[in-house]
This record gives C-alpha cells, structure tokens and sequence, in this order.
C-alpha cells in the first residue's frame, strides 16, 4: 500500500462485528491490551452492540482506497476527553499505518466533537503502538497505572492537533 494513498474512515457498523472480533483477539493486540484474556464471542457482540448505541462513544474503521479495511480506532468519553482504542491489522502492521489510522480518525473527532484532549494509554514495552502516537502528534503525559499494570500516558490537545495536520493521510512515518 503506498503512503501516499489517503485512509478511508468510516463509522463502524454491526456488519463489522467478525472482522472487529478477529483484530481484537489477534495474539499480539491480546498482549499489548491491558485486558490480555481472549474475548469470547457472545462477549464481544454484547460489547459492539453496546458501544454502536452510545453516544459518547466513536468506532471507525480505516480502509484502502480499494476498500480493503486496515484497522480501528474507538474513543470513549472519559472526564475531560476521549480514551483512544486502535489496532491495525495484522497483514497491515510495520507499514505505518498505525500513526495515519491515529492522526485522521483523531482529527474527526476534533471535528465532530468540542472536546479538547485524547489520552492515550500504552504499555512501556510496546515500542511501536508508542511511536505510532507520537508520530500521530500525541505527546508524553506521564505514567498510570491501568489494570494493576504500568502505563504511559500520551495526549494530544486540540491546538496539538492542528499543528500536526502534516501527519494525515500522506503521512509516511
């Protein structure tokens, strides 16, 4: 896939619910989650069915041009912001597209919503969800503790945002 090829974002839909259910329990998404147990199936249709009815939550999927999806990115409303959730396909890894998946879907949600910050929370070891977000314009917000387990904390505020538009679908980081 070229990088220079812009993402395709759209709202997620029960038609998805195999596909979203595949990425979700792939081996290396389940490690890197601070959840790491597989999620069974009736589990995860409740759960998308849930998420679809909320309004403060945003689920998008992330296609070619050739309509061929990549990954996701759900945004929960927490406090002051959204809490960002993405992964990228498993064939489509270690392309960049992580960071292009993070920078359009993030800059949506600026559009549609007044909020002003989206957090991210990522285990220390997973170099490549840290670098897809800081390329995305996310920058470093301290650590947490998620789960019982160690968290960095990344954001990206508004202002940030708009100033990192560079990163958006032409994006080759």
């Amino acid at each position: 896939m070229s990088f220079m090829t812009p993402l395709r974002l759209r709202a997620a839909t029960v038609a998805d619910i195999q596909l979203l259910w595949e990425w979700v329990n792939d081996p290396v998404t389940r490690q890197m989650s601070f959840a790491s147990k597989t999620i069974p199936w009736a589990e995860h249709c409740s759960w998308l069915h849930a998420r679809l009815a909320d309004p403060t939550s945003l689920l998008f999927v992330a296609s070619t041009a050739a309509e061929i999806p990549v990954g996701q990115a759900r945004y929960d409303l927490q406090g002051d912001g959204f809490l960002i959730d993405v992964s990228v396909d498993p064939a489509h890894r270690r392309q960049g597209i992580g960071s292009r998946i993070i920078a359009q879907a993030s800059q949506e949600v600026f559009a549609r919503t007044s909020i002003c910050a989206i957090y991210a929370y990522i285990k220390p070891f997973n170099k490549a969800s840290l670098r897809a977000f800081r390329r995305a314009g996310f920058l470093e917000d301290g650590e947490d503790m998620v789960q019982g387990q160690q968290a960095r904390r990344l954001v990206l505020r508004r202002a940030e945002a708009s100033s990192s538009t560079d990163l958006l679908p032409g994006d080759s980081q």
